[in-house]
């Protein structure tokens, strides 16, 4: 997902042209897991309104090989209508 620089602006910038905006460094991208990007499904109210991705885990079920399960991944982005 980090890899992805298109991805990471739409969350990171807040304002009506993210795409147009400077490349995230490293250290952008990683701080945006916990906040913009998070694996646990609840919000707090932000000051500045962010956008954000929620990646939930479902359904696992064992699968032909032991040692793997085969689930389910679900990405959610949640955006302020404007």
């Amino acid at each position: 997902m980090l890899s992805n620089d298109r991805l990471c602006k739409l969350l990171y910038y807040t304002d009506n042209s993210p795409l147009d905006k400077k490349k995230l460094t490293s250290e952008e991208k990683i701080a945006m897991f916990g906040n913009q990007i998070r694996i646990v499904p609840k919000l707090y109210v932000d000051k500045p309104v962010l956008n954000y991705m929620i990646i939930s885990f479902d359904n696992f079920l064992e699968s032909s090989n032991p040692e793997f399960r085969d689930n389910i991944i679900e990405f959610d982005i949640i955006c302020h209508f404007d």
